[in-house]
Order: C-alpha cells, then sequence, then structure tokens
C-alpha cells in the first residue's frame, strides 16, 4: 500500500484499455480485463503478469502468461475469471482466462511469490497492474476507493458498466486516461488520437489569474467549452475546474424512494466553436441550490461523468454568486436536420414546431412525453432492437417532476409549439428540460384509427394477453411507499375501464393470460364486473409469486367451454445474481432463483382438446437496457426448454404469451423460437401495427403470443389493440364518454382467434397434465390451499367429483340388483 505512482514520458508497451469488474452476473466468473498492445515489435510475455496486488507477497493475486505467449503489436488481448462465463455473456472465448473453466482457452498461471491469492477486482476500489518481466510495472491504475496508483482515483461505475480508456493509445497516468462505458466492448477499441503531452499531476489547480483578472470574466473566455471538449466524454474528467456563466436552469429529480436530487445549468457566452458545448450541468445532490435562472455564478467543482452525462459533482462543490436578472442566452433551433447533440450538451435549445410521438406519462421516477420535429418522419416510430436508432425522438421534461400537473396532456399525434429548454443526457437519450416561464401552446391532432372489436364465428376460439399495469388492491403489504395502494373507487372505476375494453373490444376472448396482477380477488372482482357484459363469469387460475411487489401472472378461461386439469409454476436457477428471496425454493449454491415471476403453466381442456398455456412476465428493463438483458436471455432460453420438454412429453398444442419486456427481434424473442417449436403470431401484422407499448415515443412489440405449428397453421386473426399506448396516463381514472375506450393499461392487448374445430385433438392425461417434472421442477408444488376462495377450486373439485364418486355409486348399483335377485328368489 502506500506506492507512488509512475509517471511516464512515452506510452508503454502494454496498455490496460479496459475493465469490467461489477458485472450484471457474478464477479467472481464473469470480470473481465482487456490489454492493448502498442508496441512496434511482438512481445515475449510468458513472464509478463497481470493482477491486483500492489505488494509484494500480499493477499491478492498476480497472473502471469502462459509459456511461450507471444503478444503481437495493435493485438486486443481479452483475459476473462472463466471463459464458459465470457463465451456466454459475449458469444465469443475470451484470449486466457483466470480460473480454468474450458481446454480450449489458456489459463493464466500464478505467481505465489508475488502474491498469495487470486485475481478478483474489488467493486468498492482496487488495483490493476501490468508487471514486466521484471516485475516493473508496465501500466497500473487504481478506481474507486484505492488511491495507491493513481490518486485522485478513477471514479467508480455501476454494475453493468466498464472502465474503458479513451483514447486507447494514450497514458498520461491519471484518471483522466478512463471514461465509464455503459456498453461495455471486449475486443473493440476507441479510435486512436494524438495524445496529449503527459502530465504529473492529476488536479488542475485554479488559475491564478482568475481572480485578478478584473472587469475579464471567463464567460468571454469560454472556459465552459474547453471544459466541454469535442469528444462524447470530457477529456477533463475527475479534475477539479473553475469556470464562470449564467444559470439557465434548476432542475429537480425525484427517484423511485422518493428522494430529490436538484441541478442547475449554467452557460457562459462560448468559445465559437460549434464543436464544442457552451454549458454543463451542475450536481448539487439534495440540496437545493439558492441561485436561479439568470444569476451570474462563479463554479468550482470536479468534473464527472454520470451515465454519459457530463456535470460537475457536488462533492467538494463551490458556488458563488456574481450578479442576478442577466438576459439568458438564445436557444439554438432543433430541427430534423440540427438534432440534439454532444456539442449542446446542457445548453438552452429550442423546438418551436414539433408532434407527439409518444403520449404524456406520470410514474414513480418521473413524467413526460416525447416529440419529434414537425413533418420530419411518419408516426408511429416503431423500434425493434436495441440498436435502432431513437436521435429523431425528443422527451420533453418538465423543469421539477414533482409537480407533473403543469405538464399539457397530450396523445399521439397532437402538435406542440414552444417548446424550449435545456438539453440533458439520461437513459440513452437526448432530452430537453422544459422552460416552465415559457408556456407550450398545443393543436390536437386527428383522432386516431380504432382497432376492429373481436367477434367470434361458430367453432372459434380467442386468446388474449394483458398486462394489467399495477392492478393492487387497498392494503398495504409491505409497508414501503412505492407500492401502488388503489383506493375502493379508483380499483372500481380501472374494472370498468377493463370491462369495457375486454367486453367490447376483444369480444370476451376465450382464454386472457393476465401480467402485473397483485391478488387473485382483484380477478374474481373483474370477473363479476365481467358477468354482465360477456354472459358468464370467467374461471380464475392463479398462483402467488415471488415478486417482491406481490404481482403475478394468472388466467382467465371461459367455463363454458374450458376446464381446468392443472396448474403450476416453473422456477429455475441461474449463476446471474438477481436478489430474488427463493421463499423455499433451493438453489445450489453461488445460484439465486432466475425468476420473480416464475412462467405459469395452465393445462386445459378446451371443447375436450387439450391445450398448455405459459403466461409470462419478464424480468423488466429498470436497471438498464443492456445491463438486464442477460436475465431476459435465461428467462427465454428456460421458456423455451420448457416447451420443448412439453412435446417431447405429452401431445397437444402450446401458447406461450405475456409480457417479455424485450424487442421484437432481441435476443430474448429469438430465443424463445428458437428450436422452431413456436411462432410469435404478432409477427404477422403489418411492421406499422407491430408495438404493445411505447418508451420515450418509440412503440415497441415486447408483448408476445408465441404458437405451436399446429395452432399457427389456423390462425384466422391477429389483433393488437391500440387503445392505450397512444394516449396519456391521465386517461386511466378517467370514464368519460371521451376516455372510457382507451389507457385502461399501459400496454395495448393483443388476441389471436382459432378456428378450434381444425386443431387435431391429442391426447393427454389430466393426472400427466398436473404433474411435475423432477428434471424441470419448477420452483415449490401448489397444492388446493393455496388457491382457496378461488371459482378455480371449486370448478377443479367438481370436474374430478366424479371419479371419488363413481366406485360408491357402482357399489350401491351392484348390491341393489343383488338385493331384486334374492327377493324374486
Amino acid at each position: 500500500m502506500g506506492a507512488t505512482p509512475v509517471q511516464t514520458t512515452e506510452s508503454p508497451p502494454i496498455l490496460i484499455s479496459e475493465i469490467a469488474y461489477d458485472t450484471v452476473q457474478d464477479d467472481e466468473f464473469n470480470e473481465w480485463v482487456e490489454l492493448l498492445i502498442v508496441s512496434d515489435t511482438p512481445i515475449v510475455a510468458d513472464q509478463i503478469k497481470v493482477g491486483d496486488e500492489e505488494t509484494i507477497g500480499g493477499g491478492e493475486g498476480m497472473m502471469r502468461f502462459p509459456k511461450n505467449t507471444v503478444l503481437q503489436p495493435g493485438e486486443v488481448i481479452v483475459i476473462a475469471q472463466s471463459a464458459v462465463e465470457f463465451k456466454a455473456e459475449h458469444g465469443i472465448y475470451p484470449h486466457f482466462e483466470f480460473k480454468e473453466s474450458t481446454a480450449d482457452v489458456p489459463n493464466m498461471r500464478p505467481v505465489s511469490l508475488l502474491a498469495k491469492g487470486d485475481v478478483f477486482f474489488s467493486n468498492s476500489g482496487d488495483e490493476v497492474i501490468v508487471l514486466s518481466d521484471k516485475n516493473k510495472p508496465l501500466d497500473q491504475i487504481s478506481y474507486g476507493d484505492s488511491n495507491t496508483r493513481l490518486d485522485p482515483p478513477i471514479l467508480p461505475v455501476g454494475a453493468g458498466f466498464s472502465l474503458e480508456r479513451v483514447p486507447p493509445n494514450c497514458d498520461t497516468n491519471t484518471a483522466a486516461d478512463f471514461r465509464p462505458q455503459r456498453n461495455p466492448t471486449p475486443f473493440l477499441v476507441p479510435d486512436f488520437e494524438e495524445c496529449p503531452e503527459p502530465v504529473t499531476t492529476q488536479n488542475t489547480d485554479p488559475d491564478p489569474e482568475f481572480e485578478n483578472k478584473a472587469g475579464e470574466s471567463s464567460s468571454e473566455k469560454g472556459e465552459i467549452g474547453k471544459i466541454q471538449g469535442t469528444s462524447d466524454a470530457d477529456s477533463k474528467v475527475n479534475q477539479t475546474v473553475q469556470f464562470e456563466g449564467i444559470v439557465t436552469a434548476v432542475t429537480a429529480d425525484k427517484n423511485v424512494s422518493g428522494i430529490t436530487f436538484y441541478t442547475l445549468f449554467v452557460q457562459d457566452n462560448g468559445d465559437l466553436n460549434d464543436l464544442t458545448s457552451d454549458a454543463i450541468p451542475v450536481f448539487t445532490g439534495r440540496q437545493s441550490p439558492t441561485v436561479r435562472p439568470g444569476d451570474r455564478v462563479k463554479i468550482n467543482g470536479r468534473v464527472t461523468e454520470f451515465f454519459g452525462l457530463t456535470e460537475i459533482d457536488d462533492d467538494e462543490l463551490t458556488i458563488t454568486k456574481l450578479g442576478e436578472s442577466e438576459p439568458l442566452p438564445q436557444p439554438i433551433q432543433l430541427t430534423a436536420q440540427t438534432l440534439p447533440s454532444e456539442s449542446l450538451e446542457g445548453m438552452r435549445v429550442s423546438l418551436p414546431e414539433a408532434i407527439a410521438a409518444g403520449p404524456t406519462f406520470e410514474t414513480d421516477a418521473g413524467c413526460g412525453f416525447s416529440v419529434i420535429p414537425l413533418n420530419s418522419r411518419e408516426l408511429p416510430i416503431i423500434r425493434t432492437s436495441i440498436n435502432d436508432s431513437t436521435d429523431i425522438i425528443i422527451p420533453i421534461l418538465p423543469n421539477d417532476d414533482r409537480d407533473c400537473d403543469k405538464l399539457p396532456v397530450v396523445k399521439r399525434g397532437d402538435q406542440l409549439q414552444n417548446l424550449q429548454g435545456v438539453l440533458t443526457w439520461n437513459f440513452e437519450q437526448w432530452k430537453l428540460v422544459q422552460d416552465p416561464a415559457v408556456p407550450i401552446q398545443i393543436t390536437a391532432g386527428p383522432p386516431l384509427p380504432l382497432p376492429e372489436p373481436i367477434s367470434l364465428k361458430e367453432k372459434q376460439i380467442s386468446i388474449a394477453t394483458l398486462n394489467v399495469e399495477n392492478l393492487f388492491d387497498s392494503i398495504d403489504d409491505t409497508g414501503q411507499a412505492s407500492e401502488p395502494k388503489l383506493s375502493a373507487a379508483e380499483i372500481a372505476v380501472r374494472l370498468d375501464k377493463f370491462s369495457r375494453l375486454i367486453g367490447h373490444w376483444l369480444g370476451c376472448p376465450t382464454l386472457i393470460g393476465i401480467q402485473e396482477v397483485e391478488k387473485e380477488h382483484l380477478l374474481l372482482q373483474l370477473s363479476e364486473t365481467l358477468e354482465p357484459v360477456c354472459g358468464f363469469k370467467y374461471g380464475v387460475a392463479h398462483l402467488e409469486s415471488y415478486d417482491g411487489r406481490g404481482i403475478d401472472n394468472a388466467l382467465l378461461f371461459d367455463p363454458r367451454s374450458t376446464h381446468l386439469t392443472g396448474i403450476r409454476l416453473h422456477q429455475s436457477c441461474s449463476r446471474i445474481t438477481t436478489g430474488i428471496d427463493p421463499q423455499g425454493f433451493a438453489c445450489e449454491t453461488g445460484q439465486e432463483p432466475l425468476f420473480s415471476r416464475p412462467p405459469l403453466e395452465v393445462n386445459l381442456m378446451v371443447e375436450n382438446k387439450p391445450l398448455t398455456v405459459y403466461i409470462n412476465h419478464f424480468k423488466s428493463k429498470r436497471g438498464g437496457e443492456r445491463e438486464t438483458a442477460p436475465r431476459r436471455l435465461a428467462q427465454a432460453e428456460f421458456q423455451a426448454q420448457l416447451v420443448t420438454g412439453n412435446l417431447a412429453e405429452r401431445s397437444g398444442p402450446i401458447v406461450v404469451l405475456g409480457d417479455f419486456n424485450d424487442f421484437s427481434d432481441s435476443p430474448t424473442q429469438k430465443k424463445i423460437i428458437e428450436n422452431g417449436n413456436l411462432e410469435n403470431a404478432l409477427k404477422r401484422l403489418p411492421q406499422n401495427e407491430q408495438y404493445t407499448f411505447n418508451f420515450g415515443g418509440a412503440g415497441q412489440l415486447i408483448d408476445g403470443v408465441f404458437l405451436t405449428a399446429d395452432l399457427a397453421d389456423q390462425l384466422e386473426q391477429v389483433s393488437i389493440m391500440h387503445l392505450n399506448s397512444d394516449y396519456p396516463d391521465a386517461f386511466q381514472l378517467d370514464t368519460s364518454a371521451e376516455a372510457l375506450d382507451f389507457k385502461s393499461t399501459d400496454h395495448d392487448p393483443a388476441v389471436v382467434v382459432l378456428n378450434w374445430s381444425d386443431v387435431e385433438s391429442g391426447a393427454i392425461g389430466e393426472s400427466q397434465a398436473g404433474e411435475a417434472d423432477p428434471i424441470q421442477q419448477s420452483g415449490p408444488a401448489k397444492n388446493d390451499d393455496q388457491i382457496s376462495d378461488s371459482a378455480t377450486l371449486i370448478e377443479r373439485i367438481l370436474n374430478s367429483a366424479w371419479r371419488f364418486l363413481i366406485v360408491p355409486i357402482a357399489v350401491l348399483i351392484g348390491t341393489a340388483v343383488l338385493i331384486r335377485l334374492f327377493v324374486r328368489k
């Protein structure tokens, strides 16, 4: 400990180019480090070491390359903890591994004289060190709470991020060499650049002339432009800077826990360089700033990159007010040709005319709506994969998301004027924070086209999927403020809207797969609400899941044509860290339950033909699209295995439906159909209809109805009822004539109609239908007392009662016959 950072005048032959130490899965198996060979000649590397032990003989790890290893100039080398786990995540093996997992990848070799332990990079802070054959540092960094190699150290990153050297060929031996990388890129490095002169200190001391140049403000010198630079990530990250400018906005952001954080935006007169931004956000944490728009301020603080947004951190921040009531800088006008960009980060911008691409929304973490420049592109905008560009879409946020009532209520297609405010970056999108002093003007767009209501013909059945979006009761089950607790009046309104959706538009489907309902009694209430509309009470198939919020999957079925033969949850285990309470389900050491809402398998007889339905609700994207993707992919693989096993063991068609929380062309949805057993019927629709959810102004097909071939061959009709995702959240509790049909939930329901008479009748035993498979055992079995007080239990008893009565009835009949014969004799 306490080693002195080594200063170099030229780049060493090997540079640490990227490290992923806090992964979305198990760090012990999924960490990796990337090295760039900048030498002009090959390097014999069998005595070169890589590790995290900063003192000789310590308890951390140092490992050397395998014998006869030669590293070539320009080569990018990846060393992973486990090659098998790395390939599972990235689709390709690394060059080397620290832990032996496969004979296909060479192992790094321990150096016991230098270190006694394993190489393992701490999430809170650690070192990454590359030693020469003479045990001299070739490259070394420290991050988080470790300043043994860089002081100050590189700021730590969150789960799923990596630290990446930018540019990859330059080494100033400061924390400014590294940037947070939201999307880690092993094997790939950024473009090379001309390297700056080496420095010997991490901090930039305040300019001594700054205080003394009377009458010459830093805003005239364009200091902010120098800080922002021309690249995506600021070259002055982790350095202390000083500048002056005008406060253009003060924003308040409330997170899901109800904590409010404040940010002020400061802009100067510019540096006459269109490639650099003239503004920068200043984060003040939970402390509400005392300055207001129009105040001139002097800022002294440390530059940081927060999820891609260059800002000044609140740690050791000083804000000095120099004046007030100064005019704000003129906004830069955005158009279809001049879209938000890094060169405008934090600056005042305007969009004189726009059209709503996404409706007004309000969640526990904020509110807003999304627009595109008027006449720039046809709506709706459909996003089919994570790589689809959303550059044309500009989300509009309030400057204080604790007061969402001031936002206009818009649906997709409404026109807006006078959008104006500062430009910020979060969740991988540029967003405009509307200036509350500038009123927005709205012109209602034409009514959106309505779908055709479903009407079944003779010998047809229909199957729908519906996410009911936080259908909770009034009881506080968790003691958490984030748990929705609907009043009786709110529940009644929501059930009325669902009754209209299901009864009129969906035509009272034969089967409805439900996601995001808290308790079974809410479904029983819905069934009662639907009885006057549909002419029958739906049966309910439901089991409690493991979800921390208490939301479950369920199935509603028409008892006139359908009866239940089996129901079970399918849980699995994974090395992915999920934090799910196992609730009695046992996983091997090092593994955790995969599902908070396990697939619900429901076995049915529909018009005397067997049918198996799986209802799903995969992991949400909360936590980041890419960061949560591995868990959804693992869930999809498990669901696909269930279908394969089901088809191998029993006859009868299968439906897999629900909310998969991923794009239609994502690895998640591709994995579900990978074995060729299923087809997503919703992809038969025209491209501009393939969406069930609107996020950030882009429609996404995150719900699905997957059918086996025998069902797909009998597909008569497919429809997505676009009655929800294009409309504002304010409609959800509005039962007026104008709003009754719209926004019952945030998902558009999907429905398929099948010619059931042409589906072949397979043989399936009732005992087999509900039987647990020990190989694919999927969670603790649920017995009948766990579905008490439900129509499901009553129906199951009635349907199976004949099996208990047939023997005594036969005995009674036989006895009566014998008595009669005896009497006649």
